[in-house]
């Protein structure tokens, strides 16, 4: 197994270090991210990519870059406007020519052309033209993506080859996992990815997307989360919360501080960030109490030191 490299900052330049808490790259960068597959995008100037090895992954300077995912990464480069990807050996395989990006799942991407949305494959070839208001991806084997209309009131499922479709009104749809989430005629709704009705509950104001078997929910302007068969599983009693990501939650108090969650509610850190993100590769950014951002690990702890 390979070491794992966390980002740590020292006073205000950043680096990375092993499980051992020994430097592996130097605090030499005003900004780093954490390793995504092979590289880490690191920034002074501009943003570039590392290896683990400390090694750059090509000589070009990037206005933005973003993370490793099947092996692509989008970036924006001197237009500073349109988006392209780089492949694993940081070569420019898609030019920039996109609005807006998603990053690669299961081998292809989301991206927008004149706000029309599309799928491209890592070659950059479309698997659905840019022709679309909206286009989200479902996991399950049988559907592959849904198009959304700009109205929202009908969805429009297709499989890989493009030969299923059905059809629902909808005020709201959300998808994740195996599970969609909507609401039709103010009724919330859970169906599966067949389109057979799952369950129905109405007590909640919101619900957000399945991940990890949790879904946020919102009743009387507090948040909780529920499991896949609509049971409260962790309590309304949070002001804000997020989405389930990597297997923890962000959630805020009525101090108006952050803190994170496990799926069975138990807290990992105490609620004293003033604003924090989401864990991404196996670390979450957060703002400290003195104003300083940092990053703390799935243990909670700091990775910074003043």
């Amino acid at each position: 197994m390979e070491p794992i490299l966390k980002p740590y900052r020292q006073k205000n330049k950043w680096g990375f270090i092993n499980e051992n808490l020994e430097v592996v790259i130097p605090f030499n960068y005003e900004k780093v991210k954490p390793f995504s597959e092979e590289a880490a995008a690191v920034r002074n100037e501009n943003w570039t990519f590392l290896t683990k090895f400390n090694e750059p992954l090509n000589s070009m300077g990037y206005y933005e870059l973003n993370d490793f995912s099947c092996c692509r990464a989008s970036f924006r480069g001197k237009s500073k406007i349109s988006f392209g990807f780089l492949n694993e050996q940081g070569k420019e395989i898609i030019s920039e020519q996109f609005d807006r990006v998603f990053p690669f799942k299961h081998n292809f991407a989301f991206v927008s052309k004149n706000l029309k949305w599309g799928v491209i494959d890592k070659d950059g070839d479309f698997l659905i033209r840019c022709i679309h208001e909206g286009i989200i991806h479902h996991p399950s084997q049988t559907i592959k993506w849904y198009n959304t209309f700009p109205s929202w009131e009908e969805v429009k499922f297709l499989t890989a080859n493009s030969d299923f479709e059905m059809f629902y009104k909808s005020e709201i749809l959300k998808v994740s996992e195996d599970i969609l989430h909507g609401k039709i005629e103010s009724n919330n709704y859970l169906i599966d990815e067949f389109g057979n009705l799952k369950t129905q509950y109405f007590d909640f104001d919101y619900g957000g997307k399945f991940h990890f078997g949790r879904a946020l929910i919102k009743r009387n302007n507090t948040v909780g989360f529920v499991d896949v068969t609509g049971e409260l599983v962790i309590p309304n009693i949070y002001k804000e919360g997020s989405d389930f990501q990597e297997g923890f939650a962000l959630v805020k108090d009525n101090n108006e501080l952050y803190g994170y969650i496990d799926i069975t509610g138990n807290l990992i850190t105490d609620f004293k960030y003033k604003h924090a993100e989401r864990f991404k590769n196996g670390f979450a950014e957060v703002k400290s109490e003195n104003g300083v951002w940092g990053y703390i690990d799935k243990q909670g702890k700091e990775l910074w030191e003043e």
